[in-house]
C-alpha cells in the first residue's frame, strides 16, 4: 500500500497553536494558515528524503495551490513515530518542522491573493555521509569532519548558552525582500 494521508486530530492543532503564539509571532502577525497531516504506510517508512526515512516535513505552499484553497503551510508527521513518542519528543518534531518557514515581509509581504510569501529555511547544519567513507579515512572524512563541527557548535550553546556558531566556506547570501508575487 502507498503511503496515506489523514488530518491531524486536534491536540496537535493546539500544540501547533502554542508553538506558534510562543516562539513564532511573526506567523502570528501576518496570520499565516498552516495544515498538519500525519502520513502512514503499512509496508515501510511513510516520508522519506534522499532514501532515508524522515519524521517530518514542511511544504510551503505555492500560488496555486493556494487559490485552490489550500493552506500557505503544509506539515506532514509520520503517524508510527509520532503515536509512539513523548509528548516532548512530539513537541520538538513540530517545532523542528515549523522552523523551517520563514516570512519575507510580515509588514507587506503579500501575494496575489493577501497571503503573506513565504519561504522554505533550511535546517544549521545538513549532515550528508557514508559509513563505509568515515571508517576508511576516520578523522579525515568529511563525514567525521562535518559531525564534529556539529558536535563543537553543540557543546558551545551548552556551555555558554549561545547560539551555536557553525563555520561556513562562504556567508549566507542575503535574501531579498519581496513585495508582491505576480501569478
Amino acid at each position: 500500500m502507498s503511503t496515506s494521508y489523514v488530518r491531524c486530530d486536534e491536540d496537535v492543532y493546539e500544540m501547533l497553536h502554542e508553538l506558534i503564539t510562543e516562539y513564532r509571532f511573526d506567523l502570528v502577525d501576518c496570520e499565516a494558515t498552516i495544515a498538519l497531516y500525519f502520513a502512514a504506510n503499512d509496508k515501510g517508512h511513510a516520508m522519506k528524503a534522499r532514501g532515508h526515512q524522515v519524521l517530518g516535513k514542511c511544504k510551503i505552499n505555492n500560488l496555486v495551490d493556494r487559490a485552490q484553497g489550500k493552506t500557505d503551510v503544509t506539515i506532514f508527521l509520520d503517524m508510527d513515530w509520532w503515536k509512539d513518542a513523548s509528548s516532548r519528543r512530539q513537541r520538538a518534531l513540530l517545532h523542528h518542522e515549523l522552523s523551517h518557514v520563514e516570512v519575507y515581509d510580515p509588514e507587506d509581504g503579500t501575494d496575489d491573493l493577501d497571503r503573506p510569501v513565504l519561504k522554505s529555511r533550511y535546517g544549521d547544519w545538513d549532515n550528508d555521509g557514508f559509513y563505509q567513507l568515515a571508517k576508511l579515512y576516520g578523522e579525515d572524512s568529511c563525514e567525521r569532519i562535518n559531525l564534529a563541527i556539529v558536535q563543537e557548535a553543540l557543546n558551545q550553546m551548552e556551555m555558554f548558552g549561545d547560539e551555536p556558531t557553525i563555520p561556513m566556506d562562504q556567508p549566507e547570501a542575503e535574501q531579498p525582500k519581496r513585495k508582491k508575487v505576480k501569478a
